[in-house]
């Protein structure tokens, strides 16, 4: 749960990512007092998606104190329909057809496993 770590002034990175094999990534990540060190985080997260996938193209990302709606949702680690990586550090929804989305996030979380992220995990509901 990223939400229970937060203070009020806490800023939020959220990223949406358009992957061109048919689905899209909503992430929020781990909130930051400085809102310089959470433009940088929400940056390297959409960057690190985005390198080596030429179709691939940030939608959004900003940096907010309030979240709502999935984004909220996403943060308070609440059940969701759909796919959700899950690690210590963000929350990943994959949005798109259920087969593509669920695909895309066994091989996110297992591609974080492999780099050393340890909580990292797949819920599809």
């Amino acid at each position: 749960m990223l939400a229970g770590c937060a203070t009020a002034a806490d800023f939020y990175p959220v990223s949406r990512v358009f992957i061109p094999e048919g689905y899209t990534i909503l992430a929020v990540l781990r909130p930051h007092e400085a809102r310089a060190r959470c433009e940088a985080a929400v940056k390297r997260f959409s960057d690190s998606i985005v390198q080596g996938c030429p179709g691939c193209r940030v939608e959004r990302m900003r940096c907010g104190r309030e979240l709502s709606g999935i984004e909220r949702s996403l943060a308070k680690g609440e059940p969701m329909a759909g796919s959700v990586v899950e690690t210590d550090d963000l929350r990943m929804l994959i949005t798109g057809p259920a087969p593509i989305a669920r695909a895309a996030c066994e091989q996110i979380a297992a591609s974080s496993a492999k780099l050393g992220v340890k909580s990292a995990r797949c819920v599809t509901r």
